[in-house]
């Protein structure tokens, strides 16, 4: 479930959801995808 499903759910709408997440954040959250895509592509059969 994510955070705004989970809020949503215990009545905790509105300041908590509408706060943007930092560019660090974002940065960092890019950074970890790019090594999941990286490893995912590692292997999967194509590239054996």
């Amino acid at each position: 479930m994510t955070n705004a499903a989970s809020s949503k759910k215990h009545g905790l709408v509105g300041i908590k959801s509408r706060q943007k997440k930092s560019p660090m954040h974002k940065r960092r959250n890019k950074e970890k995808a790019r090594i999941r895509r990286e490893e995912r592509r590692k292997d999967s059969p194509l590239f054996n």
